[in-house]
Order: C-alpha cells, then structure tokens, then sequence
C-alpha cells in the first residue's frame, strides 16, 4: 500500500454531542418527578422487585420529563446520571458545611 494515497478506511473519532445543561426550569421538574418514585428508585431492598422494575421507572420518569414543554429531551440514562451527581453533591456540600462547623 503506498502511504501517500489515502486509507480506503477511515476511523470516525466523534464523541457523543453533550447535552445542555439542566436547566433551573428542568432541576424543579425533575425533583418533582423523582420524588413521586423516590420510594422505588432509592429502595435498597429488594422490596420492589429487580433493577429492572427501577429502570421502567427511569424510563418513566424520561418520557414525562420529555413531554414536557420547555425542555430538552433527555434519556432516562442522561436523568439517572444527573440524579446521582446531584445527590453526591448535595452530600459533599453537607460534609463540608459540617467540618466548617466543627472546625470554628
């Protein structure tokens, strides 16, 4: 092969396009709707059956969320992400707000 002339396959580098940023508007929908499953996403027990009845929930939660006007459209994979990355923040700013306390 001549490496002058170009390759007869090409390999496509492009990362998935990122979402937008949720949006104040989309922040308050969401905790609405993910506090009316809060009981089933958050259950640790196997009180509700396996992970699959908590992905129907997710998906549930997406195709409101979606339905929504105002909104940008989000899988029940990019809510679920942005749940547990709200709760872990919400608990770092908890911790810290706790040792700030305990250190003064």
């Amino acid at each position: 092969m001549d490496s002058e002339e170009g390759s007869d396959f090409e390999i496509e580098t492009t990362a998935p396009k990122k979402a937008p940023d949720v949006t104040s508007l989309e922040q308050t929908l969401l905790l609405d709707l993910i506090n009316e499953y809060k009981h089933i996403i958050e259950d640790k027990s196997k009180k509700f059956g396996s992970n699959d009845t908590k992905q129907k929930i997710w998906d549930v939660i997406a195709t409101r969320f979606s339905s929504q006007q105002g909104v940008s459209k989000r899988t029940a994979k990019q809510i679920r992400v942005w749940w547990d990355n709200k709760k872990k923040r919400v608990k770092k700013s908890v911790c810290l707000t706790q040792i700030s306390h305990f250190n003064t």
